[in-house]
């Protein structure tokens, strides 16, 4: 009788084989769920980058370990430099500490006093729309003044957007009614600037129309406009 050979070793090694090319289902799915414009390279604005990743890796539910890789996939430029900096002097690097290394080096560009003066005097720019400057004077109070109530980053923000408009008018006009919210002061500077045209372009219709008046002179007291000076009334 012939006898059939046993394949359980064969069987047991390609298994292995296959096990072991096969990639960690959970580090697969964090990188195939990364939006592709999720990606922080060091130059960019971390304050930003951290809340958006936060809420990304609250939404999904992920674990520590599935954070620390998606950090890994997202970093590039000086900041996955940075990354590989860390992972080389400590391989067993947790998420928590990578975050707190990450925000020490690119969420502290400058000393609290030097922002809070570069603050104070920051003003509109020549082409800078109303909205654009109201965004720019929120987010600097909110990295400026983070470690701050609340309220008292909102008072700041909305005293620097009218003190620093290119408008002093309205500025003035719009500081002096104490708005609560740089969106409240964006809309009182609307209708200020509205109303001040409105009442501009008026008054300077009728002088427009007075000058033209004087300019023109008397007028012919018989009417054929080509009388002499006598006939003038």
């Amino acid at each position: 009788m012939p006898i059939k050979a046993d394949n359980s070793v064969g069987d047991w090694l390609n298994q292995s084989q296959h096990q072991v090319a096969r990639p960690n289902p959970s580090i697969v799915d964090v990188v195939r769920a990364l939006p592709n414009n999720l990606s922080f390279d060091g130059t960019g604005n971390w304050l930003t980058f951290k809340q958006r990743f936060t809420r990304y890796d609250r939404a999904c539910m992920w674990s520590p370990d599935q954070c620390l890789d998606s950090r890994c996939w997202s970093l590039t430029g000086k900041a996955a430099d940075f990354q590989a900096m860390l992972l080389e002097r400590e391989p067993t690097l947790t998420f928590s500490r990578l975050m707190n290394q990450l925000e020490n080096r690119f969420g502290h560009l400058e000393l609290p006093e030097s922002a809070q003066a570069r603050f104070q005097v920051a003003m509109q720019m020549q082409g800078e729309s109303l909205e654009e400057w109201a965004y720019r004077v929120l987010t600097m109070a909110m990295v400026d003044f983070r470690d701050l109530p609340e309220y008292y980053s909102n008072q700041q923000a909305v005293i620097r957007f009218c003190q620093g408009l290119l408008d002093k008018d309205a500025g003035q006009h719009v500081c002096m009614s104490k708005p609560h919210t740089v969106d409240h002061a964006m809309d009182d500077v609307r209708w200020f600037q509205h109303v001040h045209q409105a009442v501009q372009g008026k008054s300077n219709r009728r002088d427009k129309d007075k000058r033209n008046r004087e300019y023109e002179g008397p007028k012919c007291v018989c009417g054929s406009g080509i009388c002499s000076h006598r006939c003038l009334g």
